[in-house]
């Protein structure tokens, strides 16, 4: 009886909160041109925060492009005129890595658009960097035991022993672990790491050039610019792997998941510089937009975006369809007033809303309208609701907005109550992909867990930070539980 209730009540949470809004043709199938902000040779792209950011090796101030729909771009002054190899997005910061520099190897942004150079510990050829359980983490294809950095803000950096002296070209955490590849192995080009500071050698299915490295669908999937016919190399684990064979013999170079799709880009190839898997071991080649050396690859809202080093005003692109939400949610903040009545305050860049239903829960699952506000118009809005009831426990609140032809989204949920009992705090939930969690000093150095409601072991993260990323990209929707040591299971709801 107790699973068929379970069964229902995921389901139920599904439907509540399916996104009925993305609408995808031809994903990953069919590509288009883009006007690329300028010809700079392009070599990596991100999607975070609602924006696609782009880095390059090329240009005068101008090494970064942006673009809120992966369409229409616009040039951007990069910190210094390194040669920019590697962009990530991770706990609301971009982070570029350069392969040249003298100790200012990294530069940081917190919206894509104005840039700081920081202090690097080595001046190596840093090629990659990603950002996973409250740490980024870089690697390199020059040094002597040090081809990995580490830092837990972007800002500061430390370096770390790596595995060994290979040419590490790409790097990815997912499912606990960060997985890195090298273009020159003998029995040993990857290498995994649970904290990103002890790294430990692994054997690649062949010692292709591994030039980069994804995660989706429950499967690590690595793509390379050698080999005949086996170019692809998947992992459940990281740890053990599988040969697979490349739909064509090209120089793939970037590769991503996103929509139930893993889509690879190659720099050489007459029409097929594509190709596309559903599960990472089946391959389709399909045709690029134009025969560009593609190098970057991205995924978001809907979008595979790919960048190029090569091409005249089209070094980008696309394929699918980018969805848009009929607002955009700035800020969401709750605070107990003098008479311990919950106030909730939000701001949003809205587009033919209707109302706001401000919702309120007390175990942050089964919510409840206890009231309701009239959209104010188009443009940048702010929000205040007070309740009415006095607060006597811990209770969290979401807004759900609803525009005019019925299409809704939620905001993120806010706790309200004791918080100097809380030592653990989930940054925003429910969660469609990435979910940063917060915990107190006593819970340095312990294990968090995540399970399935029916305590299946999803994921085990060594707690090195204050701050924890998890990827639940790949997970169905549902309810989720996250233990840490003797603190009592907080519950985490996936789209």
């Amino acid at each position: 009886m107790k699973t068929k209730i379970l069964l229902i009540s995921t389901a139920v949470l599904i439907m509540l909160f399916s996104n009925k809004q993305i609408v995808q043709a031809q994903t990953g199938v069919s590509w288009t041109s883009r006007v690329s902000a300028a010809d700079n040779g392009w070599r990596c792209i991100t999607y975070g925060n609602g924006l696609f950011v782009a880095v390059s090796t090329s240009g005068t101030g101008n090494r970064v492009m942006t673009s809120p729909d992966g369409i229409t771009w616009t040039s951007r002054t990069s910190a210094v005129d390194n040669q920019w190899y590697a962009v990530t997005f991770g706990n609301g910061l971009f982070v570029a890595v350069s392969i040249n520099g003298t100790g200012n190897q990294v530069m940081t942004s917190p919206n894509g658009i104005n840039w700081t150079s920081r202090n690097t510990p080595a001046d190596e050829s840093w090629h990659a960097i990603t950002y996973g359980n409250g740490l980024f983490v870089a690697v390199a294809v020059s040094g002597i035991g040090d081809r990995v950095m580490t830092s837990p803000d972007g800002i500061n950096w430390t370096i770390r022993s790596s595995a060994n002296d290979n040419t590490w070209r790409s790097i990815v955490f997912a499912n606990g672990l960060f997985v890195a590849v090298a273009s020159t192995s003998t029995g040993d080009g990857v290498m995994t790491s649970p904290n990103g500071i002890t790294w430990t050698t692994r054997t690649p299915a062949t010692d292709n050039q591994w030039y980069s490295v994804t995660y989706g669908a429950g499967l690590f999937v690595a793509v390379a610019v050698t080999g005949t016919g086996d170019r692809v190399m998947t992992s459940p684990n990281g740890i053990n792997w599988t040969s697979r064979s490349s739909a064509a013999d090209n120089s793939w170079r970037g590769i991503t998941y996103g929509g139930g799709l893993f889509v690879a880009v190659a720099t050489t190839g007459t029409g097929n510089r594509v190709m596309t898997s559903p599960d990472g071991i089946t391959w389709t080649i399909r045709t690029s937009a134009t025969d560009n050396n593609w190098y970057g690859m991205a995924y978001g809202a809907g979008l595979f975006v790919a960048t190029a080093n090569t091409g005249t005003g089209n070094r980008v692109m696309t394929s699918g369809v980018f969805s848009t939400l009929p607002l955009k949610w700035l800020s969401v903040k709750g605070n107990l007033n003098t008479a311990k009545q919950a106030q909730i305050s939000w701001r949003v860049n809205e587009q033919n809303v209707t109302n706001y239903q401000v919702e309120k829960s007390s175990d942050a699952v089964k919510f409840s309208s206890i009231g309701s506000i009239s959209s104010k118009g188009n443009g940048d809005n702010d929000y205040t609701f007070t309740e009415m009831q006095t607060a006597l426990a811990t209770a969290y609140y979401r807004i759900r907005q609803t525009d005019f032809d019925g299409k809704f989204s939620y905001s993120s949920i806010i706790r309200l109550g004791d918080d100097n009992q809380q030592t653990i705090k989930i940054s925003s939930n429910p969660v469609k992909d990435i979910v940063t969690v917060t915990v107190g000093k006593d819970l340095l150095n312990k294990t968090a867990l995540l399970t399935d409601m029916n305590g299946r072991l999803l994921q085990t993260i060594n707690i090195i930070s204050l701050s924890i990323t998890l990827n639940m990209a790949d997970y169905a929707g549902g309810l989720y539980l996250l233990k840490i040591a003797n603190e009592k299971p907080m519950k985490i709801i996936k789209q």
